[in-house]
């Protein structure tokens, strides 16, 4: 070959033989160096062998701060996801390799599954949240927040943003240069999740004002948001929560909210039919009260309607409607041992 190609040549096998090497001693920061100049995926860190990732995730993330490395950590967190690269894209070069990644791991205190991403972000997280330079590491602590985009990632990352704003406000000082402010948390969010999911995760966590902080960060008019916003304030707490749940068609928990306003128990009958939630609302209310005879009426018309007689005697029988339950019973001639039974209740025989 003409002088000076030969060294431009890496062949892929040859690099992850490299790789290996380095991951083994654990040199994370020329194995990033590697991966990213080569364009190898960044899950190969953790998939070469999970045990030693974990016992080493502390100087992993030392490494990369102290060389102020701080978008390779992004990089590797924005990169994560549950396939295992060594039994996939890079089988070829792990043949003899016994897989010890497992997605899915059960090392939890309530024995729940988590995903191999949730493990990393977690292990990531609880890293960076203890380092002393934490400040700092807002960015990539938002990542490993909202990677899995789930409820739960975005309110905490949200959480964290307010915290930074809070401090903003508190301080009243020019953050330090090296410091992220509240905007430029946000605004790197943004990279990752749209901004109108995190304005509706805002307003489901019921903080009109982080709702406000990002809604004027966004394309949205204000003339449509601010008055949105100032007319729930108004509302009573549950009366206001029921009215948020429903804006984000979370009518389960808009009814919890909804079933705690006796004076408003009509409007409550209502949104039971129309979003048929018979039997979350059966579960809401003492079977010994008025209220929960009423919705175990309403469901007794729609189990009828729908030609579920039987459910629907059961239900009439709830409500106290004995002449509903006999006359339903009545319609299924399965039924006859319900009727007979209903018939001596009722002193008719």
């Amino acid at each position: 070959m003409p002088r000076g190609n030969l060294e431009c040549i890496q062949p892929r096998a040859l690099s992850l033989h490299i790789l290996k090497f380095y991951l083994d001693n654990c040199n994370y920061l020329t194995a990033l160096d590697i991966m990213t100049k080569q364009r190898i995926n960044l899950n190969l860190i953790y998939d070469h062998n999970p045990q030693l990732f974990i016992d080493n995730v502390k100087k992993f993330v030392e490494d990369i701060i102290q060389h102020k490395k701080l978008n390779w950590l992004n990089l590797f967190l924005s990169e994560l996801q549950d396939e295992n690269v060594i039994s996939t894209m890079y089988a070829n070069c792990y043949v003899d390799h016994t897989v010890k990644s497992d997605i899915k791991s059960n090392e939890t205190n309530d024995n729940e599954i988590i995903n191999k991403v949730d493990k990393i972000c977690k292990l990531l997280r609880d890293v960076m949240e203890k380092h002393h330079d934490a400040d700092n590491l807002i960015q990539p602590i938002l990542i490993s927040l909202v990677k899995n985009q789930q409820r739960q990632g975005l309110e905490n990352a949200l959480s964290k943003i307010k915290q930074v704003k809070m401090l903003e406000e508190s301080q009243k000082l020019t953050l330090h240069k090296s410091s992220v402010s509240a905007y430029e948390a946000l605004k790197y969010l943004l990279h990752f999740v749209n901004i109108d999911v995190l304005y509706d995760t805002a307003l489901g966590m019921y903080d009109f004002e982080l709702a406000m902080f990002i809604a004027s960060k966004s394309s949205k008019d204000p003339k449509e948001y601010v008055p949105f916003l100032n007319n729930l304030k108004k509302l009573n707490t549950n009366y206001m929560k029921y009215s948020i749940n429903v804006y984000l068609k979370r009518y389960e928990s808009a009814l919890e909210f909804l079933s705690k306003e006796p004076a408003k128990f009509e409007e409550c009958l209502d949104f039971i039919h129309n979003q048929k939630l018979y039997k979350t609302a059966m579960k809401l209310f003492e079977k010994s009260t008025i209220q929960h005879k009423k919705v175990a009426a309403i469901y007794g018309e729609y189990l009828s309607n729908e030609r579920k007689y039987f459910e629907a005697g059961m239900m009439f029988y709830r409500s106290g409607n004995l002449d509903e339950a006999l006359e339903t019973f009545s319609m299924s001639s399965d039924n006859w041992e319900d009727v007979i039974a209903i018939l001596k209740e009722m002193k008719l025989r």
